[in-house]
């Protein structure tokens, strides 16, 4: 009712949310915006039409060429390395199959959530109308109600390169659909 709206998109690595607002309701919008991250409901209706959106972007994605390609190469990176993975959420793999191995996904979306989402691994950006200062204290006691879990990112270097030395060198054809 404001003119607003928002979205995310994920990548290897990181993830990025974002919203707008109409200019007068920005202080408000940032407020609600900032509890998604400080206590999420994790409603199974919100989340039902959240894969419904991933599904709908899956399906249009999945015959993009560069898409394809990185899927591949995700499928041929050694099985203990964290980009052997599906990169991609879809029905199939977020309701699906977790149903017919009984998992909760509520439940993993909260320990997902307790263990990732953090004030310390988080940076906001705001703009707006306003003064510098205005924004200022408006992000630190908005975004200050989600809680610093002390918790530290990830780290890949540790781990198995992503393929085997035997393996390389490696050529791969992906012979385009478009």
């Amino acid at each position: 009712s404001h003119g607003g709206e928002d979205n995310g998109e994920t990548d290897a690595e990181t993830t990025c949310f974002y919203f707008d607002v109409h200019p007068n309701y920005l202080r408000e919008g940032l407020d609600r915006f900032c509890q998604f991250f400080a206590a999420p409901r994790f409603a199974w209706g919100s989340s039902e039409r959240e894969v419904k959106a991933i599904e709908s972007e899956f399906q249009q994605a999945k015959t993009s060429d560069s898409n394809r390609e990185a899927q591949v190469h995700a499928a041929l990176i050694d099985e203990a390395h964290p980009y052997n993975t599906f990169g991609w959420g879809d029905r199939r793999s977020l309701v699906e199959r977790p149903a017919a191995a009984r998992v909760d996904m509520q439940r993993e979306m909260r320990q997902f959530h307790a263990q990732h989402y953090s004030a310390g691994r988080m940076s906001a950006v705001v703009l707006g109308k306003e003064p510098l200062d205005e924004l200022q204290l408006w992000a630190l006691e908005s975004c200050g109600a989600i809680p610093n879990k002390q918790t530290s990112r990830p780290r890949f270097s540790s781990g198995p390169p992503p393929f085997a030395p035997h393996r390389l060198p490696l050529e791969v054809r992906v012979k385009p659909l478009k």
